[in-house]
């Protein structure tokens, strides 16, 4: 979303947005959608190539609660998002704060490594990530074959943090847009 923001400040197009009647964070997420649409035919494309190639079974009873986490994440994703539109809003680069955020998900959540591996800080901090309770829950679904009840505490986490995070994005970007429109800076580059 921050990108979204950069190109249409480059293209001369946000002064035009900002300007229109209908909040602009539902413009966004109108942009992320549409991102989210083709991310999701990737993902399809490299189930069929699993599941043609390499044997996965996947059954109903697995994907639906696996989709239904994966609804979950995408909507804390998007509050990250709008927080990191806000920022590009202000100080115009949020490129290199989205690659850093990038790598703070790499590090701190179990992408890699389980999260008991950790020091207690960073345990701390990986369990305030959305990432962090989502692979949890769909690894425990999908390779420990666990029922959604039982995995009910990590989905019940990742739902606080998607509405702290949804709510945040929606104040920080409503906020950061009258700020920068106050100050005359929001199409500089």
């Amino acid at each position: 979303m921050g990108e979204s923001i950069r190109r249409e400040a480059y293209r001369g197009t946000l002064d035009y947005i900002l300007s229109s009647p209908c909040n602009k964070a539902f413009i966004l997420i109108g942009k992320a959608l549409s991102e989210s649409l083709s991310s999701t035919m990737f993902a399809i494309s490299q189930l069929a190539i699993s599941i043609l190639f390499f044997g996965i079974e996947l059954t109903l009873g697995i994907i639906m609660p696996v989709i239904f986490i994966i609804i979950l994440l995408i909507l804390g994703l998007y509050g990250m998002a709008l927080i990191l539109a806000a920022l590009s809003l202000r100080y115009k680069q949020a490129h290199d704060l989205a690659h850093s955020l990038e790598y703070v998900f790499y590090v701190f959540s179990p992408v890699r490594y389980p999260l008991a591996s950790l020091p207690l800080w960073a345990q701390i901090f990986g369990r305030l990530l959305p990432l962090t309770y989502a692979l949890i829950a769909v690894r425990s679904i999908m390779l420990l074959k666990e029922s959604l009840s039982f995995v009910y505490l990590e989905v019940l986490a990742l739902l606080i943090i998607d509405c702290i995070l949804i709510i945040a994005g929606f104040y920080l970007f409503n906020w950061m847009e009258e700020k920068t429109k106050k100050s005359g800076t929001i199409s500089h580059h």
